[in-house]
């Protein structure tokens, strides 16, 4: 990300993770027990499961700091089942049809082999769970990521931050019809770069203006090329001057197939857990019981009394 924003404290975004294998790329924990990492396709379609060079280790998470991550392993990797990069070109005749239908199906999960502890610098995300933008959104949508910093420049070694505006119905049309339906087209005061992709487009809400909700997942970087595509670092404006848009797959239309892959529930994925609250997990899986730290020690001095 070229002019961004430097983040010096992880807990401000707790839920943003490092992809380093097979590409570098962005993501966001959506949950922490199963713990599953929301990212785009393209940056985990070549993922070839089973061998240490690809898996291990190819994970980071909960600094902004590069040198301080920690690392998780990779367990499996899911792109949407639509997104593929070799379309029938007699389905869809046309480049410009083939690019937005994958970029409308540019969206993949990651499930890593241990779970993920929570921490001061570590956390998931609830993904937001409307079709319909919060009014919040037009003064708190941003993104964040650790790609390059410019051009033919080094990758982030701090986590970078920069606000997002969405942009008008009719320019999103010029890109494809259904494009309101499946993407958010933003604008930004930030370049995004190589590296970025994956990253979530992140809100708050009105009703609950300290948490942040995920949004979209960035998966195109469209009005711009990349001068040098055998070293691509950060792409360049298609002439002087030129809006450059970047393409935030949205997380809700994709939610039913987000539930099928992780076998999470709508209130898992959307919901925030009260906080001083932890999960006690039944054993058929699929109910939870919300116990405060307060409550926790009243229940354990009951059982000592009865005792």
């Amino acid at each position: 990300m070229a002019n961004g924003v430097s983040v010096l404290n992880a807990a401000d975004y707790p839920f943003s993770v490092m992809i380093t294998k097979p590409v570098m790329c962005g993501g966001a924990l959506i949950s922490l027990d199963p713990p599953w990492i929301l990212t785009a396709a393209h940056c985990i379609s070549n993922f070839t499961s089973g061998l240490p060079d690809r898996t291990v280790n190819a994970v980071g998470y909960g600094s902004t700091n590069i040198s301080h991550l920690k690392y998780a392993s990779i367990l499996k990797a899911v792109p949407h089942p639509r997104y593929n990069t070799q379309l029938d070109p007699n389905t869809l005749p046309s480049q410009d049809d083939r690019d937005s239908h994958t970029m409308h199906y540019d969206i993949g999960l990651v499930q890593l082999t241990k779970p993920i502890l929570a921490g001061p610098g570590v956390d998931r995300i609830a993904l937001w769970g409307s079709t319909e933008p919060d009014p919040d959104w037009e003064s708190s949508l941003l993104t964040i990521g650790m790609g390059y910093i410019g051009l033919d420049k080094i990758q982030a070694k701090t986590l970078q931050k920069a606000s997002c505006d969405i942009v008008a119905s009719s320019i999103s049309k010029t890109y494809s019809p259904s494009i309101q339906e499946n993407v958010y087209l933003t604008t930004s005061p930030a370049s995004l770069c190589h590296g970025d992709s994956g990253s979530p487009l992140i809100g708050t809400n009105e009703k609950d203006p300290g948490r942040f909700f995920l949004v979209g997942i960035l998966n195109r970087i469209l009005n711009a090329h990349d001068p040098n595509p055998s070293k691509a670092t950060c792409p360049v404006p298609n002439g002087d001057p030129a809006v450059v848009y970047n393409a935030f797959a949205k997380g809700v239309v994709h939610l039913e197939w987000i539930m099928n892959v992780t076998q999470l529930s709508v209130a898992d994925l959307t919901q925030h857990k009260p906080v001083g609250s932890y999960s006690l997990t039944l054993s058929s899986g699929s109910h939870h019981l919300l116990f405060s730290p307060v409550f926790s020690i009243i229940i354990v001095s009951l059982l000592l009394w009865v005792l």
